[in-house]
């Protein structure tokens, strides 16, 4: 792939699963760049329906396609060959990036710069923490910390800083070896949709990572089963759900232990959002 960009003349996208684009059964939205007005790209408006197969892919590859068996320090090798590919890839990112933020090119720059050092950031730490030994006081008593990668998550990403707010969840759900589905803001999807083209290139297998494009409401990620999520409040992407916010006191293994990550992941039984000015500070981004 040579300095991807999304342009008007770009085929449209639908959703990404399986390893391969799927025509949406939604119809097409037409992206605007905020600066001047200037049309992007088209995209495509995924309904709950290509949620669901979404997520039906995700939890395949989980349970058969043998990536939270395949070894961290292999996974981590992806994520820095993702790195080493955005790096050549970098000016049709940030193109893209500039183009459906409206922000200067020399800003989207810098961000890609900061999404190829988080790539590379879980990349080196792959195989470094392998549990530990907790010392209980009790003679005859071990607790042991054993890692291991909670399932599907549900990436929900907002429109400011569109791939690097992506980067903050996607790297981390791939090291420990969960597999997800993205749905980035409907304003901004341009580098999420070239993100899932870099990772099949890097390496990542077929099911692992997926991506659902459009409204939260219209695409109904909220409402789908999904083990684990993994979000960033944005005021277009809310969308109420039955159950209860609060989680299960257990962290995933995609929560590093030194919490460099600016991102929460829980073991939920449905993934679940209010509304902001109902949501528990504690569990702020």
């Amino acid at each position: 792939m040579n300095s991807p960009q999304l342009s008007q003349t770009h085929t449209v996208r639908g959703s990404y699963v399986d390893g391969g684009w799927r025509q949406s059964a939604g119809g097409i939205r037409s992206i605007n760049c905020p600066a001047d007005g200037t049309h992007v790209a088209d995209v495509a408006e995924c309904t709950s329906a290509d949620a669901e197969a979404a997520v039906a892919s995700a939890r395949k590859a989980f349970d058969d396609g043998g990536w939270p068996g395949t070894p961290e320090l292999e996974r981590g090798a992806i994520l820095l060959r993702v790195a080493g590919l955005l790096q050549r890839d970098k000016a049709g990112y940030a193109a893209s990036e500039a183009l459906d933020t409206g922000k200067r090119l020399v800003e989207a720059e810098y961000d890609i710069d900061d999404v190829i050092a988080c790539f590379r950031y879980y990349g080196s730490v792959a195989g470094t923490d392998a549990g530990r030994v907790i010392d209980t006081g009790r003679p005859g008593a071990i607790s042991r910390v054993v890692h291991a990668p909670v399932g599907v998550c549900g990436l929900i990403t907002p429109w400011n800083y569109p791939l690097l707010q992506a980067s903050w969840k996607v790297a981390p759900a791939l090291l420990a070896g969960n597999t997800f589905v993205l749905k980035p803001s409907e304003l901004t999807p341009s580098t999420s949709i070239l993100l899932m083209d870099t990772l099949r290139e890097a390496g990542v297998p077929d099911g692992v990572a997926n991506l659902v494009t459009g409204t939260g409401p219209e695409v109904g990620l909220c409402s789908v089963r999904i083990r684990g999520s993994i979000w960033s409040p944005s005021r277009a992407d809310w969308r109420p759900a039955s159950g209860s916010w609060w989680p299960r006191r257990r962290r995933s293994s995609a929560w590093p232990s030194n919490s460099a990550a600016r991102t929460r992941m829980w073991s939920l039984p449905t993934l679940t959002v209010r509304p902001p000015s109902t949501t528990p500070s504690r569990l702020s981004s």
